[in-house]
């Protein structure tokens, strides 16, 4: 279960003493209800209702800077400089689960549920099988032709940089976690999350959003009312 952080000098916090207990009542609760759903900070502008926010609280967040205008409605200013990402959340429970079934395996091993009569069932019982993937060889590289391909998915990633992280990533992650049956498949879909990340919003497409957050504030403050 994720954690919505909220640092103990929140309350006198000067952006925090400019808010009314309304807004501050919002604020808390849509962070919540951000780390819970793991939007990454982003807060659906139809969503707000079921909050009880009242008229202008939304404003005043916005004001204080604790808030911006998004697409989609809202999202908390500086969201990852403080909370988990949904990545982050996403890849630790996924080595949870790891951790969790190589420690299963173990004490299944340990009461003698799997077969160690002899070496061949041994080796059966410890040797994962194709399906279950390999782990990532020391030095391991994507084909030539798939770096050609990155630099045209991917123009805004530091590829070396960024492969550095993804080998130094699957080398380290423990168990089943660690066991991929296609690693270019893996490499390509880790420089593709990395390219939406890094890549920069236009100008244009801030001021759209700017726009259409100051068209949108009146009317959602009408939808609290």
């Amino acid at each position: 279960m994720p954690w919505f952080k909220i640092d103990d000098a929140f309350w006198s916090h000067p952006k925090t003493l400019r808010l009314s207990p309304e807004a501050v009542a919002l604020w808390v609760r849509a962070g919540t209800y951000a780390s819970q759903n793991r939007t990454d900070g982003v807060i659906d502008a139809h969503i707000l209702p079921v909050f009880g926010g009242v008229s202008g609280a939304s404003q005043e967040l916005i004001d204080a800077g604790l808030w911006e205008p998004h697409e989609r409605g809202f999202v908390f200013h500086d969201w990852d400089d403080y909370q988990p990402s949904k990545a982050d959340i996403d890849a630790r429970r996924e080595a949870d689960r790891a951790r969790k079934a190589e420690w299963r395996e173990k004490k299944a091993a340990k009461r003698g549920d799997k077969s160690a009569s002899t070496d061949v069932g041994k080796s059966a019982s410890t040797k994962p099988s194709n399906a279950q993937g390999t782990r990532l060889p020391e030095g391991w590289n994507p084909p030539t032709e798939e770096i050609a391909s990155a630099r045209q998915y991917a123009p805004h990633v530091d590829l070396k940089a960024e492969h550095e992280r993804f080998t130094d990533y699957w080398l380290s992650t423990p168990g089943i976690k660690g066991r991929k049956t296609d690693w270019v498949r893996t490499w390509r879909n880790w420089m593709k999350t990395a390219e939406s990340r890094a890549k920069p919003q236009t100008v244009q497409g801030r001021n759209r959003a700017a726009e259409w957050g100051s068209k949108m504030v009146p009317q959602l403050e009408g939808i609290e009312q």
